[in-house]
This record gives C-alpha cells, sequence and structure tokens, in this order.
C-alpha cells in the first residue's frame, strides 16, 4: 500500500480502457432504434388509446326538461289533444300528460266524432304504453320480423 493509485483522468472514449470501450460498442449495438414501422405502431396505438378514453356515458338530469318551457313546472299536468288508436273510429281525445308520460285519457269535446264520448276501449288503450309484454318489434306469423322486412311486404 505504499504506492499511491494515480487519478488517470480521460479526454476521448479511445482513451478509455479497451474492455469499458469494447462494452460500450455493445451497448450501443443492441440498443433497439426506432423505425418507420414502430413508430406508426407507437403512434396508432396511442391515437386509439386517447380515443377510447374520450368515450363516457351522457350525464343524466334528474329535471327532463333542460329549457323548460315558460308555461310547464315540473311535476305539472298539461293536456294535449291527439286521436284513440283503439278502435278504427280513431275517436278524438284529450290526453293528461306529466312529465312526458300519458297518465289519463279523456274525450275530446270538441271533436266532431265522439263529441267528448270515449268508449272502454279508448280508456282502456292507455293500459297499453305500460304493459311488460307489448310488442315491440314487428310480428309476421307469430315471429319477430325486421321493420326492412315488413316495409318491403307492404
Amino acid at each position: 500500500m505504499d504506492k499511491k493509485q494515480e487519478n488517470r483522468y480521460w479526454t476521448k472514449l479511445e482513451e478509455f480502457e479497451p474492455e469499458v470501450n469494447d462494452a460500450l460498442q455493445n451497448s450501443e449495438k443492441s440498443t433497439t432504434r426506432m423505425n418507420r414501422r414502430t413508430f406508426l405502431e407507437l403512434l396508432t396505438l396511442s391515437f386509439a388509446a386517447t380515443s377510447c378514453a374520450k368515450f363516457r356515458k351522457p350525464v343524466q338530469k334528474i329535471v327532463p326538461l333542460l329549457n323548460k318551457p315558460e308555461y310547464h313546472a315540473p311535476g305539472t299536468s298539461l293536456w294535449y289533444a291527439s286521436t284513440c288508436g283503439g278502435c278504427p273510429a280513431a275517436c278524438g281525445t284529450l290526453v293528461k300528460v306529466r312529465d312526458g308520460r300519458p297518465i289519463k285519457l279523456e274525450g275530446n269535446p270538441d271533436h266532431p266524432l265522439n263529441q267528448g264520448g270515449l268508449c272502454a276501449i279508448g280508456q282502456a288503450s292507455l293500459l297499453g304504453v305500460y304493459d311488460s309484454q307489448r310488442l315491440k318489434q314487428p310480428m309476421k306469423k307469430g315471429q319477430p320480423v325486421d321493420w326492412q322486412t315488413i316495409d318491403a311486404e307492404i
């Protein structure tokens, strides 16, 4: 331990010890270089990830009308004139609607056909709106059919 180790400083890579120089050259060869294909793959992946992250369910509001008309307050009922679809006569009706849902049917006194009266079929047709077993798509001979097929046949 009599000899003191001299500090050798280097200024160029060539002045390194040969083992270190060889190790540095091998590490440069082993690093992966990004080519055009790898760059496009990463770009596509990042675009897909950011676009998927933007999909969210819309915010649902408790109040059904965001821009409510002046004449309507939430929870109050309004009357609309319509026609009954219970039979081929198509009698005139007044429909009581609360928050967008029909709750009562009455005969329209200003309609020339029924003059304010509404038969039992018309009164009961409101129940079909809330029936859990009602038809939600067209049927042909008891089998569900899509709308395009029915339109083509008619």
